[in-house]
Order: structure tokens, then sequence, then C-alpha cells
């Protein structure tokens, strides 16, 4: 497979990652925003009961692990959750499909008994952290360092502050630059605003979220920022945006380098910078610049054929759409497009 990576160190030393998304919280969230019906799979992991979601829509009967990538990862229980997502299928009708993605690939023989289709089609991009602060930057390539020390240089002259959050208000100034970057920028459909709201929401503690402003002296509108799950496994970057007048000051690598050094401080064992197409190169170079090392998601269909994602060909009408569309309207319609992009 073309530009398939060829490291899995960081992934095969961890059991587990992202237990935040065994939060009944977290669970409850994501069957909200996402319109789907969590399913207990009869697993626990350290008493709390890992679910799988059905997806009801006009022509669409469909079992998935997890609604996007807000999934448990376990290193040991592919079996057991596919047996799981397949039983819940089977029991929801026989017009069912199930999806399943996993983070280490199943045994062929496994495959082949359960009818499965496979494909690896995405990448997680990590970063260990294990070594701490200085060990991280050390770990960043040569062109990575010389753009960390010019935004860390840059924000100094320009009275930028960088600024830990937790707070509402906050996100909603920051929303409204997402909302922009998202549109013109990357021409994609944003996440809505509850889900960081309910994110951000959570209580303060090992399983949580934060997120990062870069605030200008004098400028009532965050520069930019970024948001960040946390559990005690990993810190994990989930969505950023900056604001394209202040593009020069390099704000995205100096809010990610400063979430992933803190992370590096807090004691935390990995960084994710979350899934990328393999298709994808431009983005995936970004990420591994950082020291970052890839893994391939595994994906397994029941009951459907595997749908390969190219960020570059695909969507093409959506993208024009959606850069067409006023941010009023784009932030209306958010809530309900997501639905049908789980």
């Amino acid at each position: 497979m073309a530009n398939e990576p060829a490291t899995f160190a960081v992934n095969d030393r961890l059991a587990e990652r992202a237990m935040l998304f065994l939060e009944p919280a977290v669970i409850e969230t994501l069957s909200a925003i996402y319109g789907c019906e969590p399913l207990p799979l009869g697993l626990a992991h350290r008493g709390q009961s890992i679910h799988g979601f059905r997806i009801r829509r006009p022509f669409t009967d469909r079992v998935v692990l997890a609604p996007f990538n807000f999934q448990p990862i376990f290193r040991d229980r592919g079996e057991e959750i596919v047996e799981a997502i397949i039983a819940a299928a089977r029991a929801s009708g026989p017009r069912t499909s199930a999806v399943i993605r996993l983070h280490h690939r199943l045994a062929d023989g496994v495959v082949a008994r359960a009818g499965l289709a496979h494909a690896a089609d995405c990448v997680e991009t990590l970063l260990p952290l294990a070594s701490g602060p200085d060990a991280v930057v050390a770990a960043f390539s040569q062109n990575q360092r010389r753009r960390w020390r010019k935004s860390v240089a840059g924000a100094e002259r320009a009275a930028v502050r960088v600024r830990r959050f937790r707070d509402l208000a906050t996100m909603r100034r920051l929303y409204g630059v997402l909302l922009k970057a998202y549109r013109d920028k990357h021409r994609m459909m944003p996440q809505p605003l509850l889900l960081f709201e309910r994110l951000l929401a959570l209580p303060e503690g090992t399983r949580s979220c934060h997120g990062y402003v870069a605030e200008i002296e004098g400028r009532c509108e965050p520069a930019g920022g970024i948001v960040v799950t946390c559990d005690e496994t990993q810190w994990s970057y989930g969505w950023g945006a900056n604001d394209a007048t202040y593009e020069h000051l390099g704000l995205g690598t100096l809010l990610v380098g400063t979430a992933m050094l803190d992370a590096a401080q807090a004691g935390i064992p990995v960084f994710s910078f979350g899934v990328s197409p393999l298709t994808h190169e431009s983005l995936r170079a970004f990420k591994r610049n950082w020291g970052a090392e890839e893994h391939l998601i595994h994906a397994y269909y029941r009951g459907e054929r595997p749908r390969p994602v190219d960020l570059h060909r695909d969507f093409a009408l959506a993208k024009r759409v959606v850069a067409m569309t006023p941010l009023p309207v784009l932030k209306a319609i958010s809530p309900l497009a997501v639905r049908w992009l789980v």
C-alpha cells in the first residue's frame, strides 16, 4: 500500500488509550450530538462499560464502535469487540450493517470467520512524551525546531499570550474563528458548538477536556486556539483554528507545541495528533515533523463495502457548497449535517 507507515512502536507499548471515551457523560454526549443509540457491548474495562452505537438514517442502519474516532483503544481486545459489535448488528435486524475501526489488526482467520471486509486507509499519529519536555523538543525535525523557536519569538514581539481555558465564554469566542477557518481554509463541515461546550463542561480531573487560546493585547476576539481531550493515557489534539490575519505568527505551531509540552510536564505518555487519510500526505508530514510516528487504523465491514477516503478527490461538491455558505447558516446546519457524516 502506498505511503503505508512502517512503525508501530508507541501504539504497541500501550495496552490501552483514549480511556476518556469510556466515561458515561462522554457516551451520552456522543449519542446526543450525533443522534445515535448507545449500545452496551457486554464488555467492561475497570468497571466501566464499553459501548457501540447504532445509527439509524433513511436507507441506513449501522452499528459502529464509535462515531468519528471517539473510541477507547485496546491493544488486546479487538476480537472481543468485533464479536460484540457483530452480535449487536445481528440483534438489530438482518439489514443492519457494522463498521469497526481498530488500532491493531485482527488475525486473518478471525476476519474470515466473521465474514468481514478489511481496509486500512487512515493513520493515527502519536508522539511519545515519556522523556519529558526537553527531549520532546529535541525530537522535532530540524525545520520544526526552527518553526517552534520562530513562533515563540514572534509571539513575544506581537504581544501574543497563550493561556489554557475551560470556560464556555472563551470557547464561544474561539468558535467564531474555527467556523471561519473551516469554511475558508479547510472547506469542511465544522463540529457543532454544542460538542465543545459539553466536552469542556466535563468535571475537571484526569479525564476531561481543555483548550488553549492565543490572545493579542487590545483585541477582543482570539487570534487562534485549539481544543484538547485528556486522560491518563494521552492528550489528543482534536480541533484548532487561527485567524488568517495572524497566519505569519505561526500560532498553530505555538498552540500545539504548548499543549504537548504541558502534557509532557504532566507525565502523560503520549500525545495524539488524531487521524489522517493515507492520501493526505501534506497533513501527515506536518504531524510527523513534530517527531511523531504513524500507525494504521484498520476498518472492518460487515454488510457493506469498504469506503476508502481520499480528501483530495472526494466530497468536491460538498466542499464547494461549504465554501459558499454564510457563517450563520453554517453554524445553524452543523448540528444536523454531522449526523450524516458518522
